[in-house]
């Protein structure tokens, strides 16, 4: 097997960005999170770093208004169910290497 090369970095950095500029025209777009704002202070969070329930729960709030435990449990629950999250030592964290990068690489208005 070859060695890694320099221009393969280039060649996974160009696809992260197409792909990313997808996530952002689609996914990302202040239209669609106009309904699901609070999934993406969720995901705004976990992207930064791992984060638990609590440590979600303190942004959310922070960054939005109050919102239930069994509300924020429900969001949660449906992003680990759709494979946006996986929770792993009692810490949320994103699964897909693209949406991180997506999600960090981007400015996200609400």
């Amino acid at each position: 097997m070859d060695d890694f090369r320099s221009d393969d970095a280039f060649l996974i950095l160009s696809d992260m960005e197409g792909v990313s500029g997808i996530i952002d025209d689609r996914l990302l777009s202040g239209s669609f999170w106009k309904c699901y704002g609070r999934y993406l202070l969720i995901i705004k969070r976990v992207a930064e770093e791992p984060a638990s329930w609590s440590m979600i729960k303190r942004y959310v709030e922070a960054v939005d208004k109050p919102i239930s435990d069994s509300n924020l449990a429900l969001l949660i629950r449906n992003l680990v169910d759709n494979g946006f999250l996986a929770k792993i030592d009692n810490k949320y964290k994103i699964e897909d290497p693209i949406l991180t990068y997506a999600v960090r690489s981007r400015e996200i208005k609400l």
